[in-house]
Order: structure tokens, then C-alpha cells, then sequence
């Protein structure tokens, strides 16, 4: 931390720094009067700010499609960023970079010509079929999120898991039954649209949230059925299909067909799911070593945790030689 900068933690995570603006990164609430507030991604965690009227805030326009579709217009003064993109807000400059979390998930490099701060937001070195990972940059202060900031979250690589995706899908339709996915409806999603459309003849069916969800993303080529249209109807009907579902699936058939369930998140790496029938380790996340990694690459002077396993990875960088504390 600068002398003329303050990272805190105040329903988001707040800089503040003498003479310039007070800016808020994915702040949960409107506490204070910020000078401008800034959205990393679409979850809707991360887009509560979005609704607050008189607040000067900076979303990626595919964050702002996300928010859009599943509650409608925000609020005004909304303003929209592009990675590569350098704002200029009195004495900071902060630069947007991808985060490589989901579709139009951002980094947010500061500089207030003292130092640089780097807040990742949620965060993923690894690419993924749609997205890009993050590539660390340089910095002073490293404010880091840290879902899965322990050693059991060690993620094998995304080929892997897409082809034992892929096989799970195909033996289950070979057998006469649908193979359902469920997985988060923003950025998993359409991960796993884009991979069936790539690599597979099944059809994709989605929910309703997920259909309204890939929707919004209009510069994605993405080829899928809404369950409630009637070609996504027919297709379930057919059962030659693979369903994408961001619900929790009930009961073992579906529009009379038998039904297989599998989940993908992380917490696979870590949990049983005892009500499917397969769970595969797929994140939109850096795992624990990623997160070594980023803060390794970093080389920062101070690094702030937050979220997740929040204060074991303080404690481990502090073990590693880092000044490390958790802000929340």
C-alpha cells in the first residue's frame, strides 16, 4: 500500500487515494458516495450495483447482456469498457483486461503514477473453449479473489474434462436416454453450448434461463434449442439431444424419456454429488496453484485476498515471503 493509497474492503473492494477519486470494484450495495463503481463480470453477485441509480458505473457490454437478461435495464450512467481499453478518471489510469473468468469477465489495472494496483476480480489462467485466460501483469498491490484458494482444488486440464464430457454425453444418448448438464446459466453455459456444437451431433437444448442468458451474447455463433419453443420439444421428445440446464434437475425421465444427470462445477474437486449420475471438474476459476502462480508472476510488494478461502491464502503468502492480509 502507497502512501497516498488505501485498498479496504467496503461491500466491495474499495481504493481510495488522496487528491483522486474513490472508486469500488463489484461492491454488493451502495454504502458511500463512490466516485465511480466498476461491474468485473456478469454473475449476479457481482451485478447488485448495477440497479443503483446516481452512481457512475463500468461494465464490459457483454456483462451488461448478461444483467439485461435476466432483469432488465439498469439503471443510468452506465458506461460500457472493452479489454485493451485505458480510462482516464483525474489522476488514475485504469487499464481493462480480460480476466478469463467468463464472457466479458474484466481485470482492472490502477495506476496512480506511485503504484500499480491489480484487482483480478473473479479469475482463470486456464482458456476455455470461449475465453481466454488471464495473463498476469506486473503490479505494486495484487487484490485477488480466492474461491478455491486450497490445496484440494488442483483442476486437471480442460481437454480432458471436454472429452470425458463428450464421452458421458454420447454413451448416454447411445443408451436411449437424455444426458442433462447442469452448470451455472452465465459463462459455464455457453462453455458447454460452444463445446457440443463443435465437437458433437447432438442437438443442444437449454432452459429458459440459459436460453435467455446465451441470447443476450449476440456475438457468439452458437447453435441451441429453448426446452419451451417447439423444436426444442420436438428434439426432447426424440431424446437425441443433450439438455443444459441451470436448475437442479428433478426426477429420473423428461418429456417420457429416461434421464441422466451430471453436474460441472469445481466443487467437484472437492465434493460428491450423490443425487447425479457423474460430476466433472469444470471451472471458470483458477484452482489454488493458478492462484500461486498469478501472485508469483505479479511480483507484488502487497497482496489482498478475498472471498473463498480468503484468509488461508493470506496466510499461506505470508509463509511464502509475501505481505499478504484478508480483507474481508
Amino acid at each position: 500500500m502507497s502512501g497516498r493509497t488505501r485498498v479496504s474492503w467496503n461491500s466491495g473492494v474499495q481504493i481510495e487515494v488522496k487528491g483522486a477519486f474513490n472508486i469500488v470494484f463489484d461492491p454488493s450495495s451502495r454504502r458511500q458516495r463512490w466516485s465511480i463503481a466498476f461491474v468485473s463480470h456478469g454473475h449476479t453477485d457481482h451485478t447488485n450495483i448495477l440497479k443503483a441509480g446516481g452512481l457512475h458505473k463500468v461494465a464490459s457490454l457483454p456483462t451488461i447482456c448478461y444483467y439485461e437478461s435476466l432483469h432488465g435495464t439498469p439503471s443510468p450512467f452506465v458506461s460500457t469498457c472493452r479489454y485493451g481499453q485505458r480510462l482516464h478518471l483525474h489522476e488514475l489510469r485504469v487499464e481493462v483486461l480480460n480476466s478469463g473468468h467468463i464472457p466479458g469477465s474484466c481485470a482492472f489495472l490502477v495506476d496512480d503514477d506511485q503504484s500499480r494496483i491489480l484487482y483480478t476480480g473473479d479469475v482463470n489462467v486456464m482458456s476455455s473453449i470461449i475465453q481466454e485466460g488471464f495473463k498476469p501483469a506486473e503490479c505494486d498491490i495484487l487484490v485477488m479473489e480466492s474461491t478455491y484458494a486450497h490445496p484440494v482444488f488442483k483442476f486437471p486440464p480442460k481437454e480432458g474434462v471436454y472429452l470425458d464430457i463428450l464421452e458421458w454425453a454420447a454413451k448416454t444418448a447411445l443408451s436411449r436416454a437424455i444426458p442433462l448438464l447442469k452448470c451455472h446459466p452465465i459463462g459455464k453455459a455457453q462453455e458447454l453450448i460452444a463445446l457440443f456444437n463443435k465437437h458433437s451431433n447432438l442437438p443442444v437444448v437449454v432452459d429458459d434461463i440459459v436460453f435467455r442468458t446465451t441470447k443476450s451474447l449476440y456475438k457468439f455463433d452458437l447453435l441451441f434449442f429453448g426446452s419451451n419453443t417447439p423444436e426444442g420439444r420436438e428434439i426432447l421428445k426424440s431424446g437425441d439431444c443433450v439438455f443444459i440446464s441451470s436448475k437442479p434437475p428433478v426426477g429420473s425421465s423428461l418429456l417420457g424419456r429416461p434421464l441422466k444427470k451430471a453436474i460441472a462445477t469445481g466443487w467437484a474437486a472437492k465434493y460428491k454429488f450423490k443425487s447425479f449420475d457423474a460430476a466433472f471438474i469444470l471451472s471458470s476459476h483458477c484452482d489454488y496453484y493458478g492462484l500461486l502462480d498469478i501472485v508469483e508472476q505479479c511480483s507484488p510488494k502487497h497482496v489482498y485476498t478475498f472471498h473463498g478461502y480468503s484468509k488461508y491464502l493470506a496466510a499461506v503468502l505470508r509463509r511464502r515471503g509475501y505481505r499478504a492480509g484478508s480483507l474481508i
